[in-house]
């Protein structure tokens, strides 16, 4: 799995084996899929803004499929005991 695709399930990252980098590859992977979903961190108005564009990126898709589906991906999100993988988007996302 590459990132890009990651960022569909926002699962942990265990594409590539770790290395003795000073990053290694899970670990890149995991700030790099915090920080895509670093918007729900954001203020109202910012985040509302990106729900929009995400809306529009999905135009495709009939508006009730897209009202029941959306919700259960964020529900998704918060299914387990933390939104974010590392401490650094924890710490400024989730307090």
């Amino acid at each position: 799995m590459n990132l890009g695709v990651a960022t569909d399930s926002h699962a942990q990252y265990e594409g590539v084996p770790s290395t003795d980098m000073i990053l290694d590859y899970q670990e890149l992977a995991a700030y790099f899929l915090d920080s895509d979903l670093s918007i729900l961190g954001e203020d109202l108005p910012i985040y509302k803004s990106y729900a929009a564009r995400i809306r529009q990126e999905y135009r495709h898709v009939p508006d009730p499929s897209y009202l029941v589906g959306r919700p259960k991906v964020l529900v998704k999100l918060t299914e387990g005991e933390h939104i974010f993988q590392t401490d650094y988007f924890r710490n400024i996302c989730e307090s």
